[in-house]
């Protein structure tokens, strides 16, 4: 599982007089950049899952699920099943079985296939055999470059539209109050708006199955 929530601590600091902003951007701003931040992720995180594994976009898509930002401010990826079996277009060889799991050619020595599906003897009898695993897409999701992504999208296009929103809807409670308040006074009353972190880091969340 991965996560990308919005630190909001600092927005304790936002002066009175703008309190009708802050609730909107509680309420609406953040949440909605959340989200559109989030589905970018989403389907480059599926992309990149896809050319990892070598599993089918279908295949992907179906094990990934995404819960949205709500008040919570905090947009989830998860990912659910177990390891693959490997299939990945198996097929026998003298050396064994040819296949493409983890996205990439290579052989697994003494398997073979039946059903489409490689598998190894356990013993030097005919009998146990086991199915040989591939790739697990929650573990994928956890360890391969998905957070990098979420971390590129948070800092490239997250925050600074949070932080673009953030300064306009302080700036338009201002005027409907009479007030001016400078650029350099609005950061500093909301702090950074951090994404998962007051430094502005993303925050990871992850879930063993």
């Amino acid at each position: 599982m991965i996560t990308m929530t919005v630190d909001t601590r600092d927005l304790a600091k936002v002066n009175a007089a703008f309190r009708a902003a802050g609730v909107r951007l509680l309420a609406q701003i953040i949440p909605e950049e959340l989200n559109r931040g989030g589905n970018r992720c989403y389907g480059l995180v599926r992309d990149n899952l896809i050319e990892e594994t070598g599993l089918s976009v279908g295949e992907v898509t179906k094990a990934l699920s995404v819960k949205p930002a709500t008040r919570d401010l905090t947009y989830v990826i998860t990912a659910q099943g177990g390891y693959t079996r490997v299939g990945f277009g198996a097929r026998q060889v003298s050396a064994g079985v040819s296949h493409r799991a983890w996205g990439r050619a290579q052989v697994a020595r003494g398997a073979f296939t039946h059903g489409g599906i490689a598998f190894v003897r356990t013993t030097a009898a005919r009998y146990p055999i086991r199915p040989l695993f591939g790739p697990s897409i929650p573990r994928e999701l956890e360890r391969g470059k998905s957070q990098e992504i979420v971390n590129t999208v948070a800092a490239g296009y997250v925050v600074p539209n949070i932080l673009s929103r953030c300064d306009a809807a302080i700036m338009s409670e201002g005027r409907a109050r009479g007030l001016t308040v400078g650029g350099a006074a609005r950061r500093s009353m909301f702090g950074v708006g951090s994404v998962g972190g007051r430094s502005g880091a993303l925050r990871r969340g992850t879930r063993r199955r």
